[in-house]
């Protein structure tokens, strides 16, 4: 019986060590986030979102056809070609013919992109932000800075003095953020267009 007390006695002094060591260990980690949160309000919000119990992802999707008939978007696909149209038609087409070709060149003024220059870019690069298109995440440019500074001077240079930009970086990812509403509606989202970090 007595062994039996002690064994229940010992079971309960772990259990309240653990749970002791879990809320002080939260406790740093929320003054550690709090005293960051005006420089890093990222880590804030990330720590936030980690903590809620609601799902940040894009739930069902509710679309209306010309006859006022509801259907309902479920899968990944579906809901892209849905907020794809809706943000296409937010935006204004212009007419090519409106717009006359112009004839000029750039270099009125002696812009260099030096391999300094570039290198102190990459050490500035923020690395919470995320990757575009390519895929190549800041942080990994970050840690290639010195091997990539004289590659990306050339490629700069070259674009400016030519007036032409690599095709690659004209594209661009769009991610649909929620604004206010109802979260079933594409219209009560905006569109953020993640391009290429470098350039």
């Amino acid at each position: 019986m007595r062994l039996r007390v002690l064994r229940y006695t010992r079971s309960i002094r772990r259990y309240v060590t653990k749970f002791v060591n879990k809320h002080v260990l939260c406790k740093k980690q929320q003054c550690k986030v709090a005293k960051q949160c005006k420089s890093n309000p990222k880590k804030f919000w990330k720590y936030v979102n980690n903590k809620s119990k609601s799902q940040s992802k894009i739930g069902n999707i509710k679309t209306f056809d010309t006859d006022k008939n509801v259907s309902v978007a479920n899968n990944d696909e579906d809901k892209a070609n849905i907020f794809g149209d809706y943000f296409s038609g937010v935006y204004t087409q212009e007419s090519v013919e409106e717009f006359k070709e112009l004839y000029f060149r750039l270099p009125y003024y002696n812009v260099s992109f030096s391999q300094e220059v570039v290198l102190d870019k990459l050490n500035n690069l923020k690395l919470n932000k995320s990757s575009g298109p390519d895929t190549l995440h800041p942080h990994i440019l970050y840690e290639v800075r010195h091997q990539i500074a004289m590659p990306l001077h050339m490629i700069f240079q070259t674009s400016y003095n030519i007036g032409l930009i690599p095709r690659e970086w004209k594209f661009y990812n769009t991610v649909p953020i929620y604004k206010k509403g109802s979260k079933d509606k594409a219209s009560n989202y905006r569109p953020v267009n993640l391009t290429t970090v470098i350039c």
